[in-house]
């Protein structure tokens, strides 16, 4: 017998009533691996908000019925399936209103996570409004520093990307002083025909460099090229990306080391039961 069936063999088949309540404001993620949880544990399961719901300090969140075993179970576990995937998805919603309208946030970061995170850390970035791809709902191939240094120019790079993913997919372009200087990239970039223009060196000044040099001469077709800017953004910092002209604001440490949103679970009552 386990030290917690025999701590509270006593009580025998008794149900308590118990109630999940958020600590401080936040949106909702890992409902369904909760409810799994609970279900492993054999806990009738009353009343729970939808997955991305918002909640206030104090909101109801869940509220289950079971034994004294398996209540005691659920204070020590049902936090952990919520409480990370939530912080995330505070984090991403934080972020997400800092950059509107004109800005969209993205954030890949799960991918550097355990694989059995990735998925939950994944939906959790969406449920905030945030992106988890730098292109969704179109296929894109992002040429990084590393393959641009690999292959010799930002031009042999686009010339080996087509040739292996065909002329579809969007190119996406890291700009980081690889090959020359960031004007030279930015040029490169743009004669291959990029979608994208990634300036991931966190520098502002280079932000404001690459919009100028679209802007100066109309190099824009509409919407495209976009420009990302990346690099260690902090949350303080995405207002002013935004009003630089970043299109996209490529947010990694900010969302994903987020805080984790606390819930308390308290024991209301005894119901039925032996």
């Amino acid at each position: 017998m386990s030290l917690r069936a025999a701590l509270f063999a006593g009580l025998g088949t008794k149900l308590f009533r118990a109630e999940l309540r958020a600590d401080r404001p936040g949106r909702l993620c890992g409902l369904p691996e909760a409810l799994a949880f609970l279900d492993g544990l054999g806990i009738t399961v009353d009343f729970y908000l939808p997955e991305g719901s918002d909640v206030e300090t104090n909101t109801l969140v869940l509220s289950v019925t079971g034994t004294a075993a398996g209540i005691a179970a659920v204070e020590e576990g049902l936090t952990g399936c919520l409480a990370k995937p939530s912080g995330i998805a505070t984090a991403a919603a934080a972020a997400s209103a800092l950059a509107a309208p004109r800005s969209t946030i993205v954030c890949g970061s799960y991918k550097k996570v355990d694989a059995r995170l990735k998925a939950v850390y994944r939906r959790a970035v969406e449920l905030g409004g945030a992106r988890s791809r730098m292109l969704e709902g179109r296929p894109f191939v992002y040429l990084d520093k590393t393959h641009i240094r690999l292959l010799g120019s930002v031009q042999a790079a686009a010339a080996a990307a087509r040739a292996a993913a065909g002329p579809e997919p969007a190119l996406v372009i890291q700009i980081h002083r690889v090959t020359g200087s960031l004007e030279a990239e930015v040029e490169a970039a743009l004669a291959v025909g990029a979608h994208v223009l990634m300036v991931d060196t966190g520098c502002e000044a280079d932000l404001i460099r690459c919009r100028g040099l679209l802007d100066a001469d109309g190099r824009r077709s509409g919407d495209e090229p976009l420009v990302a800017f990346a690099g260690d953004i902090k949350m303080e910092a995405i207002p002013r990306c935004r009003d630089l002209g970043a299109d996209i604001i490529c947010l990694g440490k900010a969302i994903i080391d987020a805080p984790m949103l606390d819930f308390h679970l308290d024991v209301l009552d005894a119901g039925a039961g032996g």
